[in-house]
């Protein structure tokens, strides 16, 4: 099973792992490999997020970094719903095989 963790933010987005809207869609987002493979299922099944809007869906020249940690893989930046802005902002994230 795939999960995300955050790996850059200008902000802490969370304090463990937590359910976010990115690019419009639950995920489980986590600060470490470690948290993301202890806690794979944080997000609720019902949970709405709101709509991403156009500029938010994934470009066709995304993008692609290094992963900076092991079992990390496939990290990119993508748009997760800032509460207190009431926006999506961009942040850099990896996924994690939690096994």
């Amino acid at each position: 099973m795939l999960k995300l963790i955050v790996l850059f933010a200008a902000q802490p987005l969370l304090a463990d792992c937590g359910c976010m809207c990115v690019d419009g869609v639950a995920k489980t987002l986590c600060q470490s490999v470690a948290e993301a493979q202890q806690n794979p299922n944080v997000c609720p099944p019902a949970l709405r997020c709101p709509a991403a809007p156009q500029d938010a869906s994934p470009p066709v020249d995304r993008q692609y970094f290094d992963a900076p940690v092991e079992h990390a893989h496939h990290c990119r930046e993508v748009r997760v719903w800032d509460k207190g802005a009431e926006a999506y902002a961009g942040v850099k994230v990896c996924d994690v095989f939690t096994g």
